[in-house]
């Protein structure tokens, strides 16, 4: 299971209906990375569940029995010139994140799907630093974390980033994350981008890079749709097949994001809390054929 991307922004709510049930689908900018006219395209990210991984040092403990029953994600964007901080809490596991989305697995990626609402929580206030600079982000009354950007780059590759939360619903914890290399995108090209959705997509890239590649795909239009892939860093490139693709439409408009990935995972109390942080090498608009 893929590690939780983030589902709130400063975007505007999308009215989604799945299975009759009429729920929210929030989009979020990625930091754009500038082109050759000094502008960027902005592309989006989301939500996606987590499963326990590595353990740092702080205040929370290991996992027991079943594991945990509730779910939360920090993450951390930035491209050359800007970072953004953003967090997740949701109280059930099973719905996932609050912004009522699910995820299918297709191989190396997820579909995203509506099916309920989930009520969020609060760990206070959350704390992103490196020696580079900082980030400090709070919940408002109903748990919900708003975007906070910064005006320059929160790490330089490899530099250790801690994520600290002051803890209240959700008790205190702190995850150490290494910053990832910006890699270079080779394929695809960012002029004029179609996407064949009977060909599938191939995203290429090069670079020293032991971090993941993260792949977001997603549409804004009155249905939106969206789908993630991570892949190997080492591997220098990945497949997204057409049955990842089958929701979108013909001619639809979309958003494209690759970034490199590093995240880590704790346990504190019965919350499963992963700290992500993604360097965005590309941003296109899109459409699909």
């Amino acid at each position: 299971m893929l590690v939780p991307m983030l589902r709130s922004g400063f975007l505007a709510s999308l009215a989604v209906a799945a299975l009759g049930t009429s729920c929210a689908l929030k989009f979020t900018d990625y930091p754009a990375e500038p082109d050759s006219s000094g502008t960027g395209a902005a592309a989006a990210s989301t939500t996606k569940s987590a499963s326990v991984g590595s353990l740092s040092s702080g205040s929370a403990s290991s996992s027991t029995g079943s594991g945990p029953s509730k779910l939360g994600v920090v993450i951390a964007s930035q491209n050359k010139s800007a970072s953004y901080g953003e967090a997740d809490f949701g109280k059930d596991a099973t719905a996932f994140p609050p912004s009522c989305l699910e995820l299918i697995p297709v191989g190396t990626c997820e579909k995203y799907a509506c099916t309920g609402s989930n009520a969020t929580a609060s760990a206070g206030v959350i704390t992103i630093k490196s020696s580079s600079g900082n980030i400090a982000i709070s919940p408002d009354v109903n748990g919900d974390y708003a975007q906070q950007p910064s005006g320059a780059s929160l790490w330089q590759p490899g530099e250790i980033v801690t994520i600290h939360a002051s803890g209240a619903e959700v008790p205190t914890f702190q995850l150490m994350v290494p910053g990832p290399a910006v890699p270079t995108i080779t394929s695809p090209g960012t002029t004029a981008l179609v996407i064949d959705r009977s060909s599938g997509l191939n995203v290429q890239w090069s670079g020293p890079l032991s971090a993941q590649i993260y792949v977001f795909l997603g549409s804004s239009g009155a249905s939106p749709t969206a789908v993630e892939c991570v892949f190997d860093g080492a591997a220098g490139m990945g497949f997204i097949p057409p049955s990842v693709l089958t929701d979108f439409q013909a001619q639809e408009s979309a958003s494209l994001a690759i970034a490199s990935l590093s995240q880590s995972t704790i346990v504190a109390g019965d919350w499963s809390v992963t700290g992500k942080l993604q360097t965005v090498a590309y941003n296109s608009a899109c459409t699909f054929q």
